[in-house]
């Protein structure tokens, strides 16, 4: 197997070594991931697995996202793998955890937790098994660690909370529009 080398470390671990981000320094990184996904998303990919793991950061703070192993083009009827729960179930949308079809609100829940976990250092949700974390993304509500960040902005926390509502239909519709708002906070005071 050939692969691109692409060179910077990847944003799980600039969090697991430095800790949480402030918003100056997360926002620019989760705007560039919405853009990659708006790009994929136009040619009708779902990345499905998309992470901080799968995020890479130059030393410039240009983003990369990589690792498209379960991407799937959503070419509307005829069999694909949506049925079969595949990913990473800490960042997996709640209709990808329930094995229903997904489409890119998929991949906007998944910026969610990328954007709470950058915020807050840590995950929303977490278990014993694959099995007890898909179920906590289906049934539970997200821990409001958000709030207790004193730097993160009550919109930019508004914007997070959008990405990571349960129902596909009342998150963002599209990368372009989570990209618009995060957009917004980045000028936001803080």
């Amino acid at each position: 197997i050939t692969m691109e080398f692409v060179p910077g470390k990847d944003l799980w671990t600039m969090i697991r070594d430095e800790g949480r981000m402030r918003p100056a320094r997360a926002v620019p990184i989760l705007r560039q991931i919405a853009r990659g996904c708006s790009a994929i998303h136009e040619l009708g990919i779902v990345h499905r697995d998309l992470k901080s793991q799968n995020v890479i950061v130059d030393e410039n703070g240009a983003v990369a996202i990589v690792d498209f192993g379960l991407a799937r083009w959503n070419l509307g009827g005829g069999f694909t793998l949506d049925s079969i729960i595949l990913g990473t179930p800490q960042y997996m949308s709640p209709e990808q955890a329930s094995g229903k079809p997904v489409d890119a609100r998929a991949d906007i829940y998944s910026i969610g937790i990328i954007a709470f976990e950058a915020l807050t250092g840590q995950l929303p949700f977490d278990g014993d098994s694959p099995i007890a974390v898909a179920m906590k993304q289906i049934n539970d509500a997200v821990p409001d660690l958000l709030a207790k960040q004193a730097d993160v902005p009550a919109a930019l926390r508004a914007i997070v909370m959008k990405a990571l509502r349960k129902d596909p239909a009342k998150r963002y519709p599209t990368a372009v529009d989570l990209e618009a708002d995060l957009a917004s906070a980045e000028r936001l005071p803080t």
